[in-house]
């Protein structure tokens, strides 16, 4: 069998508003701006483009689909060259080049994560014997830094899964100690220091948004006292903004400032950056990012093999046990039926876990769907715990495209003895209620002597609402004529066989 894509209508190389990317390109700013080296947040340099190579030096964080790597919001997305390994979340953060409208991958770099801090050894579960009482609960819900009867350096308040409740504080530890112990809740509440105060990284916070507030890029930030930095979000930084971070940062203290963008510009300006995509001679395909998934599970093939992921070990029984026998997880979970499926491990890494649930009748899959249960830890010395399970259904989806319904059309006949094959296509997408006049529409075509597999990719809408859409007349051409062949519609999988519209909904 042959898999193809047939002949489009016209083609654009246009941004995905349907990837939802997570952005999470963290630069420490405070070292960046400089005239010799850019930096990337750690000691080593990020590449520089060599004098005689023509190109525009970016770097860029986003979900890597296929042969193209999109940054998020509105940015186009890319087609690359070179290797790019992508994170369990289908992200890459890389540096490099735009050449002839592709994205040449100079290095790969590694996704910033989170800083975690370690409490549990400043709060020894055996040393505390529950909450606070009620009555001190209740009057400190709305605990803040001004509050005058707390000590200076409040950061926050809150109950964590183990029963005990802390007080985060970046003041005089001492002085803390001697509240607690005046309120009588020494061995109820536990002390975690963090580095900065709530009211100093909001005051922080604020200077940072009037920094943005020109750039006409939406800047906003937060201060994040668990981490001890200011994180400030803009929708890009080149060389010139790096630099006014640099004096930002410098102007503030020590307080780390961090900077999260889809795309940075490392050697020139945004504009020559938006000037490149719009000469891009590169074509972006969205069936190329074509795969068959159910919800959090990707197969590796299309049509998907159900069984091709390997069996659960020890591991991963004790993770699903948890998941279903669990205090806090069981009776949401029940519908899982466990030991009524074929379970699978689709996805491991030292943090997370992800398990495919399915019923050995196929035609069951169709009407009651599967199941997947996904799990995390922090190490891999600790256990998998449930993070989220559900109900799915196999669909054949590209990155960038919706999919649409097909079925024949009842005012066209189809002609056995022609490879022209009129069909009415329903966008499952939300379009407003529009049919796809003016936008994309892909037809991926797999062929054999004995079926047709029809999956039709629609241009996005971009911002619509969400009434039913009309039928759309449109046309597959085939490589040979139709015959007596089986027609299906392959954006579920198993595929269905396609029927006839119900007259009248479509012109």
């Amino acid at each position: 069998m042959a898999l193809r894509h047939g002949r489009r209508d016209r083609i654009l190389p246009t941004p995905n508003p349907l990837l939802i990317v997570l952005c999470t390109l963290a630069l420490l700013i405070g070292a960046c701006g400089q005239d010799s080296v850019i930096t990337t947040g750690s000691d080593q340099p990020a590449p520089q483009p060599a004098a005689d190579e023509p190109g525009l030096a970016i770097r860029i964080t986003g979900s890597v689909e296929g042969y193209v790597i999109c940054p998020g919001g509105d940015h186009a997305c890319l087609t690359f060259r070179g290797d790019v390994e992508p994170d369990s979340e289908g992200l890459a953060w890389v540096a490099g080049r735009i050449v002839d409208g592709h994205l040449e991958i100079d290095e790969q770099l590694p996704l910033a994560r989170r800083l975690d801090r370690d409490y549990i050894n400043r709060c020894p579960d055996g040393d505390f014997v529950g909450p606070p009482p009620e009555e001190w609960l209740l009057a400190n819900e709305g605990m803040t830094e001004g509050d005058a009867d707390l000590p200076e350096g409040y950061a926050d308040f809150w109950d964590s899964d183990d029963g005990v409740f802390h007080i985060a504080i970046a003041g005089n530890r001492a002085e803390w100690e001697q509240y607690l112990e005046a309120e009588g809740l020494t061995d109820r509440i536990c002390l975690v220091e963090f580095v900065y105060s709530e009211q100093e990284l909001r005051a922080l916070s604020h200077e940072a948004e009037v920094l943005t507030a020109d750039w006409g890029s939406g800047g906003a930030s937060t201060g994040d006292t668990w981490a001890g930095v200011l994180n400030v979000y803009v929708d890009w930084l080149d060389v010139d903004r790096r630099a006014e971070f640099a004096d930002f940062s410098a102007a503030n203290g020590d307080v780390p400032v961090v900077g999260h963008a889809p795309v940075e510009v490392l050697d020139d300006t945004f504009a020559a950056y938006e000037a490149a995509i719009a000469g891009a001679t590169a074509e972006l395909d969205p069936a190329a990012s074509l795969a068959a998934t159910c919800g959090p599970v990707r197969f590796s093939s299309i049509p998907p093999d159900l069984d091709e992921f390997p069996a659960l070990d020890a591991e991963a029984e004790q993770a699903l046990a948890e998941l279903t026998t669990g205090e806090e997880t069981s009776l949401e979970a029940g519908f899982l039926e466990v030991d009524d499926r074929t379970w699978s491990i689709a996805h491991r890494s030292d943090t997370e876990l992800i398990l495919f649930g399915h019923d050995a009748d196929s035609a069951a899959v169709i009407t009651d769907g599967a199941v997947y249960a996904r799990f995390d830890r922090n190490s891999a010395d600790e256990p998998f715990r449930p993070s989220g399970w559900g109900g799915c259904w196999i669909q054949v989806e590209s990155a960038t495209y919706g999919n649409a319904s097909i079925a024949f059309d009842t005012t066209r006949p189809p002609d056995p003895s022609s490879t022209e094959l009129p069909l009415v296509i329903n966008e499952r997408n939300c379009a407003s209620g529009r049919a796809p006049e003016g936008r994309e529409i892909v037809p991926v075509v797999t062929e054999s002597d004995s079926q047709i597999m029809i999956v039709v990719l629609v241009e996005p809408a971009g911002e619509a609402d969400c009434p039913s859409n009309p039928w759309h007349p449109f046309t597959v051409t085939l490589d040979s004529p139709l015959g007596d062949r089986t027609v299906l519609d392959g954006h579920t999988s198993p595929p269905v066989t396609i029927g006839e519209a119900t007259p009248g909904e479509h012109e």
